[in-house]
């Protein structure tokens, strides 16, 4: 009964995330109907920071689920079968319940537009680097940040709405960076990465290494400390983990 009903959670989840994507395709078709440009930003580079966003999105949420899993355990007290050493727990959190079909879809999302549409923009091999370089940022930032919106579960026995605020904030990363004032692109790119990983790809593809970037590793680096550091600190003072 459990292996079918996970399997239909896994077919039901995967099918929302086919069309939730079909629909940002339609979307961006509309809107271009009635310009030209977003913020200097035409549709077939507009179409990259989607691209990015899609591969950013299912290969983040192949990780969110076995996080997820991992607190849902945690807050039904069902956790400790699970914790085998000398295995770490913070790869038990984001490896164990990992969704393969996400990560799957991601890579041949990723395939096939790479190979498709991205080479068809005849970019330089530096900002296909680039390009790549930041989604795998942005996917480390999105498990981190995702990461430490669970911790307060360890110690309060509580799972916050963190898929619902990781999905708002996310979202924002679809539109071009450069669309905000110079002050606050450096802000976002430090203090919330992101919210801006799609279209820091997107701009890497577009116009190559630049200040951007530079800040957006920074912040990303910043938020990968954060993460072990909290979850250092939460796994310490979990009463659950080693009596």
């Amino acid at each position: 009964m459990q292996q079918i009903t996970w399997r239909m959670n896994i077919g039901l989840d995967l099918t929302l995330s086919i069309v939730f994507f079909i629909f940002q395709v339609a979307f961006f078709d509309r809107l271009f109907t009635f310009s030209n440009d977003l913020a200097g930003w035409n549709q077939e580079f507009m179409y990259v920071i989607f691209f990015a966003y899609a591969i950013i999105n299912f290969l983040s949420g192949a990780f969110f689920d076995s996080i997820e899993e991992f607190f849902r355990q945690v807050h039904h007290g069902k956790i400790d079968g699970h914790l085998v050493r000398p295995v770490p727990i913070l790869s038990t959190m984001i490896l164990r319940w990992c969704n393969p079909i996400k990560a799957i879809l991601a890579v041949i999302i990723g395939i096939v537009g790479h190979n498709i549409y991205l080479l068809n923009l005849s970019p330089s091999l530096e900002k296909i680097i680039l390009f790549w370089f930041a989604i795998a940022l942005s996917v480390a930032a999105n498990i981190g940040f995702f990461l430490i919106l669970h911790l307060p579960t360890l110690m309060l026995g509580r799972v916050p709405p963190a898929d619902y605020i990781q999905s708002e904030i996310r979202q924002m990363s679809m539109l071009p960076i450069g669309i905000l004032p110079p002050k606050a692109i450096a802000l976002t790119l430090t203090l919330l990465p992101i919210s801006c990983g799609a279209s820091v790809a997107g701009h890497a593809f577009r116009f190559g290494i630049d200040f951007v970037i530079g800040l957006f590793v920074l912040g990303v680096s910043a938020l990968v400390m954060l993460t072990f550091f909290l979850s250092r600190i939460s796994l310490r003072r979990w009463d659950s983990f080693g009596g």
